[in-house]
C-alpha cells in the first residue's frame, strides 16, 4: 500500500499530469481527483498529503456508486482518475473494478498516466483528463 501511494502522490504535482491545474485553480476551480475504490490508496491520504503540501485539490471517493454508468460518469469527470481493478470482498456494494477500466480505457478523453501491478494479480491504473486527446502513448502494462 505504501508503494501504490507513494507512486500515485509522485505524480499529482506533476504539470504533466494536470496541464491546466495552475489556469483552473486561479479560476476558481480546484481540480479534481476522483478514486474508485480505497485500496491500496485511500482517497483521504491524499487529501492530507494535498494540505501538507499546500497543493489545491479536491479529492473524492466514489466506493459506493451502485451502478457501473454513474461510477463512470464521475470518474470520466475527474481531472485524475485512479482506479483498481475488482477484487472479491465481503463489502456490500459492487465490484466494477474491471469494467471500470474498460470504460476509461474506451474513452478517448482519459489518458492512462501510469499502471501499476498488485500484490495479487490486480491493478491499478491512473488516468488524467485530456479534453484535447493524449498526446503520449500509454504505458504498458506492467
Amino acid at each position: 500500500m505504501r508503494t501504490a501511494t507513494e507512486r500515485v502522490w509522485s505524480l499529482l504535482p506533476q504539470k504533466s499530469l494536470m496541464p491546466d491545474a495552475q489556469a483552473s485553480v486561479q479560476a476558481g476551480k480546484v481540480p479534481v481527483v476522483t478514486f474508485s475504490s480505497p485500496y491500496p490508496v485511500t482517497s483521504r491520504t491524499i487529501q492530507l498529503y494535498a494540505v501538507q503540501a499546500h497543493m489545491p485539490l479536491h479529492v473524492q471517493h466514489q466506493y459506493f456508486n451502485r451502478t457501473l454508468d454513474a461510477a463512470a460518469k464521475v470518474l470520466l469527470a475527474s481531472d485524475v482518475a485512479i482506479v483498481t481493478s475488482s477484487m472479491p470482498h465481503n463489502l456490500p456494494g459492487p465490484r466494477m473494478g474491471d469494467e471500470l477500466i474498460g470504460r476509461m480505457d474506451a474513452d478517448p478523453n482519459m489518458c492512462l498516466v501510469d499502471s501499476l501491478p498488485l500484490l495479487t494479480a490486480r491493478v491499478i491504473r491512473i488516468y488524467r483528463r485530456g479534453d484535447t486527446g493524449c498526446c503520449t502513448s500509454a504505458p504498458a502494462s506492467r
